[in-house]
């Protein structure tokens, strides 16, 4: 895959594919985090009351 024409595999893969045929060629696309980020959360949750089954 690493000999395959970048043009033709973003055009088939888009620009992941085209970064995936850099990498393995030894190119450095994405710089890794050295210290992750703190992550934020979030959560949404519902419940719903079945009237049928109330008295």
């Amino acid at each position: 895959m690493r000999d395959l024409d970048t043009r033709v595999v973003r055009m088939v893969m888009t620009v992941v594919g085209e970064r995936l045929v850099r990498e393995l060629c030894g190119v450095a696309c994405l710089e890794l985090e050295e210290i992750a980020a703190n992550r934020k959360g979030c959560a949404v949750t519902r419940s719903f009351y079945d009237a049928a089954l109330a008295p």
